[in-house]
């Protein structure tokens, strides 16, 4: 299938070649003494390539906590797998693994309805297939696999290695396309999944925008990069930026009558974000004149401070630093003692039906930390 699909979308580069081994050596399937697999034909065609190489799996897992030394109970997590085989089967069953452990909606569409998860199935695929592609294989490296780690707010997926070619994480966003692992990149872009023609990745540079337009039109911020010397985790969130927890928030300190993108910024801001012009572009797919007039407009309110470097993040004004202090103070007070689960059942015992939000504010915590109770 993959020589078939050679001969359709690339025929100059098998014209000459009728030697299925010539084929694959061409396209560095196996080495130059044409029998032995290279890591990258290992990858993409290998029955069991962990065999050979252990880490280069993915590791699941779904967490009760917003961190792993978070428990439900004795639980420690909700599900565990270890995925194994060649990338295009590994993708499948990571999106499999992940989709089975959210929530599913269901959409009106015209006459008829659908189900939709709450992290586009196309951002995981994206998301995973990067992890995957651009790892670094190197020996060094091998100990270590892709993890996939789910938690009541978010999905993170961690790869070993960093960002390669000198980027930075706001460069990620651009549309180009450079890899740590270029023949293993350019290979998937001809190698079908198991089961459907459809090839495991584009290498056109178009991952990230493609998640990002996904998670947008389903109301949830961009994706958000976390890069280190030796990995890279990407942060796919579960719940939009204005959701009712935020709404919450922003209500309690007299921003909700901002224009949408400006709660958006400040929702960024609260959950820890470095925003500038850049990421605010990136988040909330807008041009940077765009994003750098909600800034500015946030400046003269403020709610924010400018950089202190040109090319540092904006700060909390001193409007949003006098209202955080409140809302903590409020939480606060409104915290009751006790184990958690004893505190549910003691807002929920006296009176008529709560929901999930309205406990919440009773006991100063989140809608999120509840919904696994």
């Amino acid at each position: 299938r993959f020589i078939a699909r050679l001969r359709r979308r690339r025929p100059r580069s098998v014209a000459d070649l009728t030697s299925t081994v010539d084929i694959l050596t061409r396209h560095n399937v196996l080495a130059s003494d044409g029998q032995t697999p290279t890591v990258a034909g290992l990858l993409a065609f290998g029955r069991y390539p962990q065999h050979s190489i252990a880490q280069a799996m993915v590791t699941f897992a779904d967490y009760p906590g917003k961190a792993k030394d978070v428990y439900e109970g004795e639980t420690r997590m909700l599900d565990r797998r270890v995925i194994e085989g060649p990338i295009p089967a590994m993708v499948d069953d990571c999106v499999r693994a992940v989709l089975q452990n959210i929530q599913v909606r269901r959409v009106i569409v015209g006459a008829g309805a659908r189900d939709e998860p709450e992290i586009p199935e196309v951002a995981i695929r994206e998301a995973v297939t990067n992890a995957l592609t651009h790892r670094d294989y190197s020996p060094w490296a091998l100990g270590d696999q892709v993890r996939v780690e789910l938690y009541p707010d978010r999905l993170e997926i961690t790869n070993p290695g960093g960002i390669w070619g000198g980027r930075r994480v706001v460069d990620l966003f651009d549309g180009s396309s450079r890899s740590r692992n270029a023949v293993l990149s350019a290979m998937l872009a001809d190698v079908p999944m198991l089961d459907r023609d459809e090839s495991v990745s584009e290498n056109a540079g178009s991952g990230i925008p493609t998640m990002t337009g996904a998670l947008g039109r389903a109301g949830l911020a961009a994706p958000r990069y976390l890069a280190t010397v030796t990995s890279m985790a990407v942060v796919l969130d579960r719940h939009g930026l204005l959701n009712p927890e935020t709404n919450q928030w922003l209500a309690s300190i007299g921003a909700d009558t901002l224009d949408p993108d400006a709660r958006r910024a400040l929702v960024l801001v609260h959950r820890g974000y470095a925003v500038d012009d850049q990421v605010l572009r990136a988040q909330l797919a807008m041009d940077s004149a765009d994003a750098r007039a909600v800034l500015r407009g946030l400046v003269d309110a403020g709610w924010l401070q400018y950089p202190r470097r040109t090319d540092g993040a904006y700060r909390e004004g001193h409007r949003l630093e006098a209202a955080e202090t409140l809302f903590s103070e409020r939480a606060a007070e409104s915290r009751w003692e006790g184990p958690l689960d004893e505190r549910i059942v003691e807002a929920l015992t006296p009176g008529p039906e709560l929901s999930v939000h309205e406990i919440a504010e009773l006991l100063g915590t989140t809608a999120g930390s509840l919904r696994p109770r």
